[in-house]
């Protein structure tokens, strides 16, 4: 699936050996994304806190929270959020909400909030569980930072996002 998600990127006249060449690339920098993720749990906060570059933005977000006003962060997909989430509780934010696609099955879905929330993240679920624009609005207003996953359209009919539908043609 990957490699022909790649062949619509780089055309399908590209040579295979550019093909197999980005496809170990993407799967080195997924492993890595997974490293990263499950030793957050025995990373110290100092450490981490510290390992971020920083692009100036967060000190801001940090001195609205000190002053009591919620903040929305935008997360991006396509890196580690988790790790995103982890560094915001441990510079100083406390804790964060971010929604979370609900993953299937099920038991899929419980086990990545579960290790989310391991991590001081609280992670109401984009759909089937409870009225997540009011847990968000209420952590707005009491003062909390509220991390939004944003690069990717959820709302999208899953039929859209199926393995038939991601085929090159």
């Amino acid at each position: 699936m990957l490699e022909g998600n790649l062949r619509r990127v780089i055309g399908s006249q590209a040579p295979s050996g550019q093909l197999r060449g980005l496809s170990r690339q993407a799967m080195r920098s997924y492993a890595r994304y997974w490293l990263e993720a499950f030793r957050l749990p025995v990373m110290p906060a100092g450490r981490l806190a510290a390992g971020v570059h920083d692009t100036g933005h967060l000190p801001a977000a940090l001195e609205c929270l000190a002053a009591g006003r919620g903040v929305v962060l935008a997360l991006l997909h396509m890196g580690n959020y988790e790790l995103a989430g982890a560094w915001v509780i441990a510079s100083g934010a406390g804790s964060i909400t971010i929604v979370a696609e609900r993953l299937k099955p099920e038991s899929v879905y419980r086990r990545f909030a579960a290790f989310r929330e391991g991590l001081g993240m609280e992670v109401p679920p984009a759909s089937g569980g409870p009225q997540r624009f009011g847990i968000l609005a209420q952590r707005l207003r009491a003062g909390q930072p509220v991390g939004l996953v944003c690069d990717r359209d959820l709302t999208a009919p899953a039929s859209r996002w199926s393995s038939s539908a991601r085929r090159p043609r």
